[in-house]
């Protein structure tokens, strides 16, 4: 992963969105309203993303030999938000390369 990509989600997901839940307590109580209250502020792809991270934390502790479940399993990128795909086609002009030269 860039190092830039590190920063971005350390900064905007890590301290901003997932350590605030877990600061006082070891897991989170309700994944689902981490992500709604993120959710709330417009911040979709974020939900998405907050969801992911946390999926990945107790993913490493299961590698670590912790029991615990994962909470992200019952909490579906679909339940936070869907998204449209951006498709769209071309004229037949446009798909013509080169273009054709101006007579």
């Amino acid at each position: 992963m860039a190092d830039s990509t590190q920063a971005m989600r350390r900064s905007i997901f890590v301290e901003r969105d997932i350590l605030p839940a877990f600061r006082n307590r070891l897991l989170p109580e309700d994944l689902r309203a981490l992500c709604a209250k993120v959710k709330e502020r417009g911040a979709l792809v974020t939900a998405v993303q907050v969801r992911d991270i946390v999926k990945l934390v107790f993913a490493f502790a299961i590698l670590q030999s912790e029991k615990v479940a994962i909470p992200a399993y019952e909490v579906g990128p679909a339940w936070i938000a869907t998204f449209e795909s951006k498709d769209r086609s071309l004229s037949s002009a446009q798909k013509r390369w080169p273009p054709e030269a101006a007579h």
